[in-house]
């Protein structure tokens, strides 16, 4: 009995897993099937008004903000190109 011990506690585990997996693998697919959302629409915002708004197809504001610190070289590289879209797009 004392050799047949560590099989038998590895078939209870693996029976454990394959069950776990089947219930989540069950799960998971009737979630999807049964969650019908509808589709987002484009929303904008702004950094004067924090309630979006629709965005229309032909004007629509983009606000970039940047994150970066004064003493990485990568960070220091990308401030060429962001003074290159603001004299673009204002």
């Amino acid at each position: 009995m004392n050799t047949r011990l560590p099989i038998i506690i590895i078939l209870i585990v693996l029976l454990f897993a394959l069950g776990g997996g089947y219930w989540l693998y069950q799960n998971q697919s009737s979630r999807s099937d049964s969650s019908a959302s509808p589709k987002p629409t484009a929303t904008v915002e702004t950094a004067a008004t924090t309630t979006p708004t629709t965005a229309t197809p032909g004007r629509s504001t983009v606000t970039i903000e940047e994150f970066g610190d004064y003493q990485c070289p990568p960070c220091g590289n990308v401030h060429p190109s962001l003074k290159k879209i603001k004299a673009e797009y204002g």
